[in-house]
């Protein structure tokens, strides 16, 4: 399942080029963030950038390499290294279900989120959710274990939490499911220990760019997002279609790009509810679990970490040795069903949502669809009689019929092209190398092969939309939408301050839909068009 994520996410960069397989908006600011970080121009002090400092340092080396070969061979070697990022955190994440639910949960949880769509399009390319997913599920792997008895693993899953939330404040609530999923034994040192591995780690990345921005740290992580006007999907209804893979407005399973998966969450979630109001396994001596599945079930204890042996018809037992789940305590089913809830809350109560942001919800969503999956087999092979047979395959095909429209879209997203991105770099490359350029879609830069321009004067910007927002709402003023906003001219001001210190301008559709009338006007009176593709502008004068 790792070498099918890593294929499906791989194909259209080999089919196409990097600049030829649809890359967005978001990817192109965070590698701009990274490419500008390695050359000493840093994040909050010198540039406006919306996240926490884990993602541009998380991406700092292929930055750094966009100094010594072209920055759009930099930025496509990174969405490979994504992609190789993407295939470790399928394997974790069905290695940790196998374990938890048995084969078949870990077989269709590593499925589920290899072919989840909105997965696979973050994970070509530069997103935050990739690197984000990656922490989340090792702090998972490393919490779910015997934290009780291991200082370490308690330290070391604090760390990854802290970790994950400097890459994005999302990771918030899988701080919260990890401390509700925590050992009943020693619970409370256990989560001393990970809350002070998670503050430690989340100081050691962020205090360096705290200490040289001072108050101006909290303006992109969290005052953009606390005063920005609502954007994207607003409806709440439309918003939970999305969540759950259908399409607004029709609850058609076929017509969703995966609603199999978001029903086979919902299942999972009910399986989770259940263990933990029924409590989960049978006590069969310390460190030993054992689940009834049919008559004649015994388990034998040998000592800590027991696997129990199976010693009659329609038996299966799980092993819980030392680092297992402890019994009639099924941590891992309200660690996953806690971080789905609470993703998916902060989703739908969000100020903004696109459909991206699906990329996050899919880990948890992944693993309790495995977590169904791997009950029904177990229920499937329990019952003895002619059923033993059909039920299996009943559960294959069901499967199998829900991860269907998934890897239909999954399919459909890799013929998903954008020449005019490639003559929009082919365009960036005819300019003059020294120029500065002023894009309002970082990644028109990279298709031509050029890194962050760093204007001599005039505020540096590699994220037109999220600098205008910002610097509209900071003083104060509070619009209802986007369009409100972009015609107020306090969200003018520093963008034409950049563009006057560039001497071009790529404006794009984005550029049409953020400039004022007022600002275009101001524009069409200083610079001319250039006759290229992407709404090219060039400075009059020197």
């Amino acid at each position: 399942m790792a070498a099918l994520a890593a294929a499906v996410r791989v194909a259209p960069i080999l089919s196409s080029g990097r600049f030829g397989s649809n890359p967005d908006y978001d990817d192109g600011v965070n590698f701009a963030a990274a490419a500008l970080l390695a050359r000493g121009v840093l994040p909050y002090r010198d540039f406006f950038y919306a996240h926490p400092p884990g993602g541009p340092l998380a991406l700092a080396p292929f930055g750094l390499l966009a100094r010594w070969i072209d920055a759009g061979r930099a930025f496509t070697l990174a969405g490979l290294a994504v992609v190789a990022t993407a295939a470790l955190t399928t394997y974790l994440l069905g290695r940790l279900c196998w374990q938890a639910w048995g084969p078949a949960a870990g077989l269709v949880a590593a499925a589920a989120y290899a072919l989840h769509p909105e997965v696979v399009v973050a994970e070509r390319t530069t997103f935050m959710e990739p690197v984000l997913n990656l922490a989340c599920v090792g702090l998972a792997t490393v919490w779910l274990g015997d934290v009780a008895r291991s200082r370490n693993r308690a330290v070391l899953a604090g760390a990854l939490a802290g970790v994950a939330v400097t890459l994005k404040l999302w990771a918030l609530p899988w701080v919260a499911a990890a401390v509700l999923a925590a050992p009943r034994e020693d619970r409370r040192a256990a989560v001393g220990r990970f809350v002070a591995g998670a503050a430690a780690a989340a100081a050691v990345v962020t205090l360096p760019f705290l200490v040289a921005a001072g108050a101006r740290f909290f303006d992109g992580p969290l005052l953009f997002h606390l005063w920005r006007p609502p954007d994207g999907t607003l409806s709440t209804g439309a918003r939970l279609h999305e969540l759950l893979g259908f399409v607004p407005g029709s609850w058609r399973v076929g017509d969703g790009r995966h609603a199999g998966t978001g029903l086979l969450a919902l299942g999972g979630l009910a399986v989770a509810a259940w263990r933990a109001a029924a409590g989960h396994g049978v006590r069969a001596g310390h460190g030993v679990q054992a689940t009834q599945a049919g008559h004649g079930v015994q388990a034998t204890q040998a000592g800590q970490g027991v696997q129990a042996t199976q010693a009659g018809h329609g038996v299966q037992a799980t092993q819980a040795g030392h680092g297992g789940a402890r019994p009639g305590e099924p941590r891992a089913e309200r660690f996953f069903a806690t971080a789905y809830l609470l993703v998916g809350a902060a989703l739908l109560a969000g100020r903004s949502y696109y459909t991206h942001y699906n990329a996050h919800l899919g880990l948890a969503e992944a693993a309790l669809a495995g977590l169904l999956a791997g009950a029904a087999w177990r229920l499937a092979t329990a019952r003895p009689g002619p059923t033993r047979v059909g039920a299996p395959a009943l559960v294959v095909v069901l499967v199998l019929a829900a991860l269907a429209p998934s890897a239909r879209h999954v399919r459909w997203d890799a013929h998903a092209r954008s020449p005019e991105l490639v003559e929009v770099g082919a365009a960036v490359r005819a300019l003059p190398a020294d120029a500065c350029i002023l894009p309002f879609e970082p990644v028109w830069a990279f298709a031509g092969g050029r890194a962050p321009s760093v204007p001599a004067r005039g505020p540096t910007v590699i994220d037109p939309y999220g600098a205008m927002i910002f610097d509209a709402v900071n003083e104060g003023a509070r619009f209802d939408h986007l369009g409100a906003l972009f015609a107020d001219e306090r969200s003018q001001r520093d963008i034409t301050e950049a563009m006057a210190a560039c001497r071009f301008v790529i404006l794009g559709a984005r550029g049409e839909a953020q400039l004022s009338e007022a600002t275009k006007a101001w524009l069409r009176s200083g610079f001319a068009p250039v006759d290229a593709p992407g709404g090219v502008w060039r400075r009059l004068g020197p």
